[in-house]
């Protein structure tokens, strides 16, 4: 029991981090871009 209760816990928080990640490597493609346009923005 006790097996199968740690694996059904550990499903969303995985899940969960897999969500975080995604989310911050969005954050930093989008900072990257802006930082690029801002580069390339002579005024």
């Amino acid at each position: 029991h006790g097996s199968r209760r740690v694996l059904h816990y550990k499903f969303p928080f995985n899940t969960l981090i897999r969500q975080k990640s995604e989310l911050f490597q969005a954050l930093i493609i989008t900072w990257n871009f802006q930082s690029i346009l801002s580069r390339f923005d002579i005024s």
